[in-house]
C-alpha cells in the first residue's frame, strides 16, 4: 500500500496532467476540420434601388475550415449576424439579390477564418417595386396657439411644404397618414417653427422629415384720418376710422392704404373707403354722405 501511495505523489499527478494537455494540444494541432454554418444576412434599408424588401434578412450556408486551435471555435460561428451596405445589393427585374462571391472578404473579417465558401451562387430577398405618393401633412393643435393682447393675424399659420414625396411599397403607403403636433406658443410678430413630421413608416423614404409652420401676427390698433371735400359752397371735414397693424396705419397716408370712393345720387352724395389690404378694415365714415349741390 505504501508502495503505490508513493507512485501517486503530488509531483507524478502533475506530471500526468501536463503530458495530458500537451497530448491534446498537439492533437488539436494537427486537426483539420470543415463545418457548414448558417449566417444570416441583413439590410441596412428596406429600400434597395428601385425595389421594397419585404423581408431585409435572409439566410446563406457558409462552408468554413480551420486548422489547429481554430477548430475549436467553429460551432460559435453557427448563427452569424452580417449586415450589409447597399453596395452588395443588384437589384434587377423585380428582384433582389446578393452574389455568394462578394460576401467572402467581408466573412473573413467577420468569422477570422481563411477558408470560406459560400455555398449559395446568390442570394435572394423578396421584394416589390417602389412607388412614389405625395401625402398632406395635417396641422394637429392650431387651437393651441394664441395671440399676445391686441394683436391680430397678418398671416394665418401655415405648414411647409403642404404635401410630402414619399416613397415606399404601395400597400404601406396607403395606410400612411402624416401630420405634426404643435406646442402652446403665443405668436408674436413673424414667426416660423420648425416641427418634425410624424407618421413616417420605418423604411419609407420621405423627401424632409421636418415642417415648417409660418405665420405673421402684428400689434392691432385703430386710428382716425382726417380729409377735406368741397362740394358747393362747402368745405367738409371727413373722418376715416381704420383698424389693422400698427405699423402700417402709423406709417402710411390715407391714400396709400386705399381709395375713397364717391357715389353720386340725386341730390346726395355717398362717401365709402375701399382698404388696399384685407388686413385694414374701415370702422366708420363721418359724414358718410352730404347734399349734392350741383344736381
Amino acid at each position: 500500500m505504501s508502495r503505490f501511495s508513493s507512485i501517486l505523489r503530488p509531483d507524478a499527478l502533475l506530471f500526468v496532467a501536463i503530458a495530458a494537455v500537451f497530448w491534446f494540444v498537439m492533437s488539436v494541432s494537427k486537426a483539420n476540420t470543415s463545418r457548414i454554418v448558417t449566417v444570416t444576412l441583413s439590410s441596412e434599408h428596406r429600400i434597395v434601388g428601385d425595389q421594397w424588401l419585404i423581408d431585409t434578412s435572409a439566410t446563406v450556408q457558409v462552408s468554413v475550415s480551420a486548422q489547429g486551435i481554430g477548430t475549436l471555435g467553429l460551432r460559435k460561428l453557427d448563427g452569424t449576424q452580417l449586415s450589409l451596405p447597399d453596395e452588395f445589393f443588384q437589384s434587377e427585374k423585380n428582384q433582389v439579390r446578393v452574389k455568394g462571391s462578394d460576401l467572402v472578404p467581408r466573412l473573413t473579417d467577420v468569422l477570422g477564418t481563411s477558408s470560406i465558401q459560400v455555398l449559395d451562387e446568390f442570394i435572394y430577398f423578396p421584394s416589390n417595386e417602389v412607388v412614389s405618393s405625395l401625402k398632406p401633412i395635417e396641422v394637429k393643435g392650431l387651437d393651441k396657439i394664441v395671440l399676445p393682447s391686441g394683436y391680430g393675424w397678418i398671416d394665418q399659420p401655415r405648414i411647409e411644404p403642404l404635401l410630402l414625396e414619399v416613397q415606399g411599397d404601395a400597400s404601406i403607403l396607403e395606410s400612411t397618414r402624416l401630420h405634426v403636433d404643435l406646442k402652446p406658443t403665443s405668436w408674436e410678430g413673424a414667426m416660423g417653427i420648425r416641427h418634425s413630421i410624424k407618421g413616417i413608416p420605418p423604411g419609407v423614404r420621405a423627401s424632409t422629415e421636418e415642417a415648417v409652420v409660418l405665420g405673421h401676427s402684428a400689434l392691432w390698433a385703430d386710428r382716425k384720418f382726417i380729409i377735406e371735400r368741397k362740394e358747393g359752397p362747402r368745405l367738409y371735414t371727413i373722418e376715416v376710422w381704420l383698424s389693422g397693424p400698427v405699423e402700417r396705419l402709423k406709417t402710411q397716408k390715407l391714400e396709400e392704404l386705399g381709395n375713397l370712393l364717391v357715389e353720386r345720387q340725386n341730390h346726395q352724395i355717398f362717401l365709402a373707403f375701399e382698404p388696399s389690404s384685407k388686413h385694414v378694415k374701415v370702422l366708420n365714415i363721418s359724414p358718410s354722405s352730404f347734399p349734392n349741390f350741383k344736381s
